[in-house]
């Protein structure tokens, strides 16, 4: 069991330290062979990509991907919340304004791991978000939406729970945050 013990540092300011039951050589291990089973069970083109983004390749999941981890790593996820956003959004194409309709998905998704017990013994939580919108084509948007927002969602949280790779946001550049204060921006022109 993990303790936390008082300490003060260099400039008398005051914390607490976690004192793990495992040395800093056994923890690098741990580590590495978490890694080594991850490159193990991944197949590139069905699980994973690499992809260069802003001159860096990037390890890129796919949602394949996200849930043989979660199935090796003993990972259960499941959804917190969900919201449904519709609105009117103004465009102006080649000089001319139009109003058109904009779907959007929230998702929260907690991904947690069980003890022996069934106690919650390590959990994050996640959101994903998908706007009609994004400059994608969706073929079917009322399905398509709702899934790419719970897929970004999950793959989040289980991405929190065991680290390493990149979600479709972390990919794009694109966040939570950006998406949300671009809705609120779009609230404000939105046309009844």
């Amino acid at each position: 069991m993990s303790e936390l013990t008082p300490y003060e540092d260099e400039n008398g300011r005051e914390g607490y330290a976690l004192n793990l039951p495992f040395s800093n050589e056994e923890l690098e291990t741990f580590i590495e062979k978490t890694q080594q089973l991850k490159q193990t069970i991944m197949v590139k083109g069905q699980d994973y990509s690499i992809e260069n983004i802003k001159g860096k390749n990037k390890l890129i999941y796919y949602r394949t991907g996200w849930e043989k981890i979660a199935f090796v790593f003993g990972i259960s996820t499941k959804i917190t919340d969900k919201n449904r956003l519709k609105e009117k959004k103004k465009i102006t194409n080649q000089g001319k304004d139009s109003i058109i309709d904009v779907t959007s998905w929230y998702f929260t998704v907690l991904a947690y791991v069980l003890d022996s017990e069934g106690k919650i013994r390590k959990q994050d939580e996640a959101v994903g978000a998908c706007s009609s919108d994004e400059g994608k084509v969706f073929n079917h948007p009322e399905h398509d939406i709702m899934a790419t927002a719970h897929t970004r969602a999950k793959g989040r949280a289980i991405c929190g729970m065991v680290g390493g790779g990149l979600t479709f946001e972390e990919m794009t550049g694109i966040t939570i945050q950006k998406q949300q204060k671009q809705n609120q921006n779009k609230r404000r022109i939105m046309v009844d």
